[in-house]
């Protein structure tokens, strides 16, 4: 049984499986970015384990899961930002990940650059493009 954290969304217990489903955590503390990223997800027939959006919560369900990708908000705030998370998640594990930004801050795509991700983009409200973005990044 998986424990209630502090966020607004638990964890999704009964995620549905395919037999290629890769397990996707998404790392962000804006619950609409993170609310639509999950339902893209999910509709490319990945697993999305849910959202969390701080390091304690993050180590916390490295140790339960293994996710496939960890997708991160490098705006994510909090203790950490996103780009804090994102040099521990580097170092300490071993875990592909992919980073994103909003397209208004010209200096996270530099920062998102030197961190090495499987894959960068822009966070976009336009669904199909944001659509793209995801899939590219959990190729």
């Amino acid at each position: 049984m998986l424990e209630q954290f502090s966020f607004s969304k638990s964890l999704n217990t009964h995620p549905v499986t395919y037999e290629f489903a890769k397990k996707v955590l998404i790392v962000d503390s804006d619950s609409y970015k993170s609310a639509l990223l999950e339902k893209i997800i999910q509709k490319q027939n990945q697993v999305c384990l849910g959202t969390v959006n701080n390091i304690d919560d993050l180590e916390r369900i490295l140790q339960q899961f293994e996710p496939d990708m960890i997708v991160i908000n490098l705006e994510t705030k909090g203790k950490l930002d996103g780009y804090q998370i994102t040099k521990i998640l580097k170092l300490d594990h071993d875990i592909p990940y992919s980073v994103y930004f909003d397209q208004l801050n010209p200096n996270l795509h530099k920062w998102a650059k030197e961190l090495n991700p499987v894959h960068l983009f822009c966070y976009s409200i336009n669904e199909k493009e944001l659509d793209n973005n995801v899939r590219k990044a959990l190729a």
